[in-house]
């Protein structure tokens, strides 16, 4: 998959191989992702 982002800064998502487009991803820009990466968070053994 690979991952584009717009020029009106929605995320376009489509596969290379059969060149659909299979996401796109719009009012992201206020969400906890918009900054970048998480920090790590441990694993558990639930």
């Amino acid at each position: 998959m690979w991952v584009v982002k717009q020029n009106d800064d929605r995320i376009q998502v489509h596969c290379p191989t059969c060149h659909e487009v299979e996401a796109v991803i719009s009012g992201w820009e206020e969400t906890l992702w918009a900054d970048g990466p998480m920090e790590p968070v441990p694993m558990t053994d639930d």
